[in-house]
């Protein structure tokens, strides 16, 4: 109550070189609040800088979520029908598709023949001498395999070469993928394709290992329409986990996209920019304080009492629409704009000059709309327009609204309806303060005492 009584002042008689002597003395010290504030935030520019990022960085981290579920939807299209294909496919396909069970069957013969020759000569007992040099040579042998199988497997060509090695390190990154970040490909209303795609691998792992068991039972070297197969199968399994590869290796990679400066002073700018805007707000306190001390003084008390309610609950709708859209609305339709169309055929890239233009734009917008309540009430206070004129006129409101709406975000319903929803609330909030404005007059005017009526000097002659 102290420092509210504090702000109401006293009429003051001032000759008008006087009043501008008071205007100069309170700009100026309005102006050096709002120099130390910008030093201020200048010290902080860089997790300045950050905040303002705050809502692409969330954007961005939307739009390569979308982008790694559109990759996992066309890798389930395609790879839907491959667990069936499998199943049908012939013994003498399924040992063309896993070429490496004969590549395991010959090693098994180059490493089991001459062990064996070992054992038998272990068991017979003969010379010692010759016994380690045929082992020396197994062990060269058995080198020299392994160095040949894997210069086989770097320089792998577009063949069925280790599919189902392939396929275990994929489904095994995705798994991971689905357990570190299950928030962001987790459907909300629905299943998203991250979780329909985890359902399909293990059927196409169960098919992969019903075709190694029938594939033991062909006989090497497949027939030519088998290895014809093979390819197709091949072909269908490898364009599907390259799909998957793409979309894990985006949202593991994901630090939220870059904003790039297309001019040199263009990053400088921005900068002193936001330090410039930071600074005032934090200095605006103080600021306000100076105008008061000026303004208020000509001002009458009732006005006084007006003007101390007004300007902060103003303050605080303005914040309040600032943070709505910081947090909601900005993030929402930044990564609608950003998502728009196939990712596959538009890269986005972002100049930091526009987006802070954006951000700034939107922020000051929502910030004027959040304002609807105190126009309303002041309308009415004034006996400009009845609540009952509010009322009468809900109905067209509501379609004024929606249009303005869409004119001013992002071309979906969503987005939209989350801007249209609070500025409707408000003005139900708005119809409420004006009939309580109303209200607040007809009482002022009910205490107001009623004049005299001068006496007659006639009649009391």
């Amino acid at each position: 109550m102290g420092m509210r009584a504090h702000l109401y002042l006293n009429e003051e008689r001032m000759t008008f070189g006087e009043h501008l002597e008071e205007l100069r003395r309170r700009l100026i010290n309005a102006l050096l609040a709002a120099c130390g504030g910008i030093l201020i935030a200048l010290f902080f520019q860089d997790p300045l800088m950050a905040i303002v990022l705050g809502p692409h960085r969330k954007a961005s981290a939307e739009r390569v979520t979308k982008a790694a579920l559109h990759m996992f939807a066309r890798a389930d299209a395609v790879l839907r029908g491959f667990p069936a294909a499998l199943r049908d496919a012939s013994p003498a396909t399924c040992l063309a598709f896993l070429p490496e069970i004969e590549r395991e069957r010959d090693l098994t013969g180059q490493v089991t023949v001459p062990l064996g020759a070992v054992l038998d000569e272990l068991r017979d007992g003969r010379d010692a001498g010759r016994l380690k040099e045929r082992a020396e040579g197994f062990a060269e042998a058995l080198g020299k395999y392994v160095s040949a199988a894997i210069r086989r497997e770097m320089a792998k060509s577009e063949t069925p070469e280790g599919a189902a090695t392939r396929f275990a390190l994929v489904e095994e990154r995705f798994k991971r993928l689905c357990d570190t970040q299950a928030g962001r490909v987790r459907g909300f209303l629905s299943r998203s394709s991250a979780e329909t795609l985890a359902d399909l691998l293990p059927e196409i792992a169960a098919a992969m290992a019903d075709a190694r068991v029938r594939a033991l039972a062909a006989a090497w070297p497949p027939a030519e329409a088998a290895r014809l197969r093979a390819r197709s199968l091949y072909a269908v399994l490898s364009e599907g986990l390259a799909r998957i590869d793409e979309g894990v290796e985006a949202m593991e990679k994901d630090k939220g996209a870059k904003i790039v400066a297309l001019q040199y002073t263009e990053q400088f700018f921005t900068y002193i920019k936001i330090a410039f805007i930071a600074g005032l707000f934090i200095a605006n306190p103080f600021i306000l304080y100076n105008l008061w001390r000026f303004i208020g003084a000509g001002l009458y008390k009732h006005e006084q009492r007006i003007a101390l309610v007004f300007v902060p609950f103003s303050f605080v709708l303005f914040v309040t629409g600032c943070v709505f859209g910081y947090f909601l609305m900005i993030p929402w339709g930044l990564s609608y704009l950003g998502s728009y169309g196939d990712p596959e055929l538009v890269d986005t890239m972002l100049s930091i000059g526009a987006y802070l233009s954006l951000f700034l734009t939107l922020t000051l917008v929502l910030g004027l709309i959040f304002q609807v309540p105190l126009v309303m009430f002041f309308l009415a206070r004034a006996g400009l327009v009845r609540p009952e004129t509010f009322t009468r006129v809900r109905r067209y409101q509501i379609l004024a609204t929606f249009i303005i709406c869409a004119l001013l975000t992002p071309p979906d319903p969503f987005t939209q309806c989350m801007l249209a929803i609070p500025v409707l609330v408000l003005y139900e909030v708005g119809v409420l303060c004006s009939r309580a404005a109303v209200r607040k007059s007809e009482e002022e005017r009910g205490r107001e005492p009623v004049p005299e009526e001068p006496e007659d000097d006639d009649d009391e002659a």
